[in-house]
């Protein structure tokens, strides 16, 4: 799978122009994650958005280092 591939699958992309979607493309990066790759953190930025083509992601929040679990 290619980026193009990935995107195409998007509602966003498919309705851009085709000037857009060449912008798009162009500043798109592939990259693929391997099981347990920890991609973003909580309260850091997220500069990118992300388009996911297959497989899926798993969010978690970690509870507080100071809060008791019941």
């Amino acid at each position: 799978m290619n980026k193009r591939a990935i995107l195409t699958m998007f509602d966003f992309y498919r309705n851009s122009p085709v000037g857009i979607q060449t912008k798009i493309a162009e500043a798109s990066t592939y990259v693929k994650l391997f099981p347990r790759t920890i991609a973003f953190f909580e309260g850091r930025p997220c500069r990118h958005p992300v388009a996911v083509g297959a497989g899926a992601i798993h969010t978690f929040k970690a509870p507080a280092r100071d809060r008791a679990i019941a």
